[in-house]
């Protein structure tokens, strides 16, 4: 299984939607820390990427925090498992939320869907720059 190391925009995440922008600047005016400013070119844990901070970070697994206001707590974790052959990799990418009592669960109902599109416009993206840098 290849490494890379890079994060950001080079490394195959696309720009914030509008979307996305927004709604950092609506958790920056409500006090929360909005889109950290910059991303590093490697990740180690405490490092801030956009609005989440990393947890752990090993060869083959990434696990996120969401520091974006919230009823509850927002979990990302990317993994490469390994493919059927030598060659290849699998992403895995893992949402979870664990919600702070009903207002937490009313939260996460509502932005499901919309958090549906974004998760998965991310891995392929990801997925589409893995590819890149093999070839």
């Amino acid at each position: 299984m290849a490494r890379d190391q890079r994060c950001g925009r080079g490394a195959g995440v696309a720009r914030h939607s509008r979307r996305v922008r927004g709604a950092g600047a609506v958790d920056h005016l409500l006090g929360g820390v909005g889109l950290h400013k910059g991303r590093p070119s490697t990740l180690a844990a405490g490092d801030a990427v956009d609005s989440w901070t990393v947890v752990s970070r090993d060869d083959h697994a990434l696990t996120l925090v969401a520091d974006l206001r919230m009823p509850g707590t927002a979990w990302l974790r990317l993994s490469a498992e390994e493919g059927v052959s030598p060659e290849e990799s699998e992403l895995v990418q893992t949402v979870a939320f664990e919600p702070d009592g009903l207002r937490g669960r009313l939260y996460w109902h509502a932005q499901k869907p919309a958090h549906d599109l974004v998760f998965g416009a991310m891995a392929r993206g990801i997925a589409r720059a893995a590819r890149a840098l093999v070839r």
